[in-house]
């Protein structure tokens, strides 16, 4: 009996979770979205989101005038972090010092380390090795000593570099 309860009981909840009392599948958000009907695409074009013909035309600028997006994989995004059992959060530019950056849109500056000061590298190097224990970089080591001196910009949209 047991095993049928087990077989069952799934099947039961997601039967009821299907046909809950005053619910119309075609009045869900999902329906609305995957629907081309004229009411959905004039909420969304006198709502405040996102058209997509915005997406269509937005293209980002590389932030430093030749400069290239880097090949090994080690610089680019999700690449593991092993040292601090994290993974790359972002891409890394190399450009000589003092080199002159842009940023792909309008924004509103969200943090600025304007008295960052770099910790002692036996600091740094500990602060590494316990993250490593933990099985992860815990969040005040990572924006407030890995990161370094950072700027961050909000352009909207969730677009959020850092430099």
């Amino acid at each position: 009996m047991r095993r049928i309860v087990f077989f069952v009981g799934p099947l039961l909840s997601l039967c009821l979770s299907q046909s809950t009392i005053g619910e119309n599948p075609n009045n869900s958000p999902a329906y609305h979205f995957r629907s081309s009907n004229d009411l959905v695409k004039k909420a969304i074009h006198t709502s405040n989101l996102p058209t997509p013909e915005i997406f269509d035309s937005l293209r980002l600028l590389l932030p430093c005038k030749g400069v290239p997006v880097p090949t090994r994989a080690s610089r680019l995004p999700n690449a593991p972090r092993d040292y601090r059992s994290g993974v790359h959060r972002g891409i890394d530019f190399f450009a000589n010092w003092g080199t002159s950056i842009w940023v792909p849109s309008n924004g509103i500056v969200i943090r600025a380390d304007h008295h960052y000061k770099e910790i002692p590298a036996q600091f740094r190097v500990d602060l590494l090795n316990k993250s490593e224990k933990v099985g992860q970089t815990p969040s005040d080591i990572f924006h407030h000593i890995l990161l370094g001196k950072a700027i961050f910009l909000d352009h909207g949209f969730d677009l959020i570099p850092g430099y």
